[in-house]
């Protein structure tokens, strides 16, 4: 899905400046990709984000030509201990190749009363325990240079990328006994 900017006048000069559209509307309708999220307009390997402002250059204007590229990231989805969640991104964090994920809010089931939490996460049945830490920092990869970001590993304790297979991640919180 693409935008292209035209000229507005009679004499073909491009404007100073456009706003990006703010979504993947067009005379077609929405422009959807279910199971993504529309993170902004792509041109020249620099991501806009949405509703953002593009100044046009000296070569846009010898080009007569200015394409803009939609650019999806894969949603994640998230369970801990089983069940689904949805956690919070962190604010001013997320770009096209990671997210940070606020994980503070989510709440864990103590399996009974002699056992306390460990402090530790595995992550997918990897069998590896890993810090338990307030975020989750989840990567992502345009594998095919096609401005669709893929989920590939996540990190919950700032150290250890573990690989993600179709976009899920399974987070267990770990028990020690009293």
């Amino acid at each position: 899905n693409g935008t292209t900017a035209h000229t507005d006048n009679s004499d073909n000069k491009f404007l100073e400046s456009y706003e990006l559209k703010s979504d993947t509307k067009s005379e077609n309708g929405p422009h959807n990709r279910e199971g993504y999220d529309f993170i902004g307009w792509e041109k020249d390997g620099e991501i806009y984000s949405p509703g953002a402002t593009y100044e046009v250059t000296d070569e846009d204007r010898k080009s007569k030509n200015i394409t803009f590229t939609a650019v999806w990231r894969q949603q994640v989805s998230l369970s801990v201990d089983g069940g689904k969640v949805v956690p919070l991104t962190v604010e001013g964090n997320a770009t096209e190749k990671q997210v940070t994920y606020n994980l503070k809010n989510i709440e864990l089931s103590v399996p009974s009363d002699f056992y306390e939490s460990a402090d530790k996460w595995v992550i997918n049945d990897n069998g590896t325990p890993c810090d338990a830490t307030d975020t989750m920092t989840v990567k992502f990869e345009d594998k095919n240079n096609t401005q669709v970001y893929n989920a590939v590993s996540v990190n919950v304790d700032g150290k250890t990328d573990v690989p993600i297979e179709n976009n899920t991640i399974n987070l267990y919180s770990c028990w020690k006994p009293t």
